[in-house]
């Protein structure tokens, strides 16, 4: 969709979004952490979180548009332009550092099903927010290998969302000419890979053999790093106890240089007085 016909498909008065600068929230900002609900992301939500985001940023490269993971933009909260998160987004924008919801062409949630009010954000919120804002699309990942939806495609007609459906088994992007998103039989569904995703025939999710090297690799990582700090515990416990034992040693050692001493110090006293009694003797 072109930036002129982006502009036509918003419908609605509303005040002007103003594209200021976000604050930088640097080493603070946790990535795909809830701060409006205070809970941080499960391990399905962040595994394709991170796989399609990979698809996407690689899609962001070759179409020119700007690539958002959890950053935020700004929206029209009543009278206030607020800035609210999506979890991953394509931007016809590359200037991150202001971005606002008329620059959005594609906004996604991945949907936490085991968390009733994140779930509600993710479906509802999220989706008024955007279509409120006539973001020409928006588009729901259910991660849950036991959730029956793989995703829900909402496209933007007359200022209101309709459910995008297939065409010969795929769904195929409006507003991006040339992403296409295909669900996979459920017999083929992976950890975080419910679907694929194409840009111009190409496909962009990494193989299924990369797929699982990458997750077994990040697996891998987290073993070795909680198998690092049991050793790093277990090595702190020894020297511990090392030390505890060195310091009773000292204290045994001092004790017996101490009772040493007193009996040293008890003999000269009886020879003095032995020898103090030897003499009284000899003058009486």
């Amino acid at each position: 969709m072109s930036t002129s016909a982006h502009q036509l498909a918003r419908n609605g008065p509303r005040q002007p979004l103003i594209a200021r600068k976000h604050t930088d929230y640097g080493e603070l900002e946790i990535p795909y952490y809830d701060e409006e609900l205070g809970v941080a992301q499960g391990r399905p939500h962040k595994d394709v979180v991170f796989f399609i985001g990979d698809a996407l940023r690689r899609i962001a490269d070759l179409a020119g548009l700007g690539f958002l993971a959890d950053n935020p933009i700004w929206y029209r909260s009543g009278d206030k332009q607020k800035a609210f998160y999506s979890d991953l987004a394509l931007a016809q924008t590359e200037d991150l550092d202001s971005v606002t919801a008329d620059h959005i062409m594609l906004a996604c949630e991945v949907v936490t099903t085991t968390h009733a009010a994140k779930m509600k954000k993710d479906t509802v919120k999220q989706l008024k927010l955007n279509e409120d804002h006539n973001v020409p699309e928006f588009l729901l990942f259910y991660p849950d290998m036991d959730d029956a939806k793989v995703f829900e495609w909402f496209v933007l007609v007359n200022g209101s969302y309709t459910m995008m459906q297939p065409i010969k088994g795929r769904y195929v992007s409006r507003a991006i000419p040339g992403l296409v998103l295909e669900q996979l039989p459920r017999s083929e569904w992976r950890r975080s890979r419910k679907c694929r995703i194409f840009f111009k025939n190409v496909p962009m999710l990494a193989s299924e053999d990369e797929h699982h090297a990458r997750l077994d690799a990040e697996d891998g990582k987290r073993r070795a790093q909680g198998q690092t700090e049991i050793a790093y515990n277990r090595a702190s416990k020894e020297r511990d106890e090392r030390e505890k034992e060195r310091r009773r040693a000292d204290e045994a050692e001092q004790r017996a240089d101490e009772a040493e001493q007193r009996a040293e110090k008890e003999y000269r006293a009886r020879l003095a007085l032995e020898q103090r009694l030897a003499e009284l003797e000899g003058k009486a």
